[in-house]
This record gives structure tokens, C-alpha cells and sequence, in this order.
């Protein structure tokens, strides 16, 4: 991800940014693309520390307690398509969460063998993947 990152100084009332909101897993890992939102800035303090966006959001560009700090970016054409793999990725896991609950009973025949064959493919897939990923 080699996204141009705004220097608090370029930073103008009325400019588009970019804005990251990341997708985390387990403990706090973050996944390889964040989904982006562009937002427009509304108010900047004279030290352009603090960003006020047309969404109410306030941004302070500072270091956080985890040694991070917020950044903005410059819009860039591969930001849709990380954000849509994000997005599926974020689907993937709320929704793996959902399995242990469910009840088989209340499946029909057919629902049943679609399910069935979709899961054989998602784990194909993902042992074709596993044993692609060992050194050889």
C-alpha cells in the first residue's frame, strides 16, 4: 500500500481527503487494506493539528497511546478495490461468527446440498492455498 500521505502542511479547508478505517481481527491485527471514506475538510486549527471533517468527525494529527497517529491521504485509484476486498473480508468474519449457531433442522434438502458444496469449495480452496504457502 504506497498511498500518498498528506504533510500536515499541504492540508487546506475544502480539500478532499482520503481517510482509512482499518479492519482488525484477533488481537488488534490489522487486515492488509483498510476501507476508505473521503471526506472533505471543514475547519483546521492554525497548527493544523486538529481537522475538523464535513461528516462531524474531529481528527487530531498527533501520536496515540499505541505510537500511531492518524493520517490522511490523497485519493488514489486502487483505494476502491482495496476497500471492497476489506469490505468481503469484514463480511467473512462476521459471518464466520454466525456458524456455530446454526441449526441444521431448520435447513430444507436443497439449501442444505448448496450449502454443502459451497463449504467444500471455501475449504478447497483454502487447502490449495495452505499448501501453495509452505516452502518447498
Amino acid at each position: 500500500m504506497d498511498h500518498y500521505e498528506y504533510e500536515r502542511e499541504e492540508l487546506e479547508v475544502g480539500m478532499e481527503v482520503a481517510v482509512p478505517c482499518y479492519v482488525t481481527y484477533g488481537w488488534q491485527i490489522r487486515f492488509r487494506y483498510p476501507i476508505w471514506g473521503t471526506e472533505k475538510i471543514k475547519k483546521l486549527t492554525p497548527k493544523k493539528t486538529k481537522i475538523t471533517l464535513e461528516n462531524g468527525h474531529i481528527i487530531e494529527l498527533k501520536k496515540n497511546w499505541d505510537g500511531y497517529h492518524t493520517r490522511l491521504y490523497k485519493h488514489d485509484p486502487e483505494m476502491p478495490r482495496e476497500t471492497s476486498v476489506a469490505l468481503a473480508f469484514r463480511s467473512v468474519l462476521q459471518d464466520s461468527k454466525k456458524i456455530p449457531n446454526i441449526r441444521f433442522s431448520d435447513i430444507d434438502d436443497e439449501h442444505l446440498i448448496d450449502i454443502a458444496s459451497k463449504l467444500h469449495d471455501v475449504l478447497e480452496f483454502v487447502s490449495t492455498r495452505k499448501n501453495n504457502d509452505e516452502p518447498e
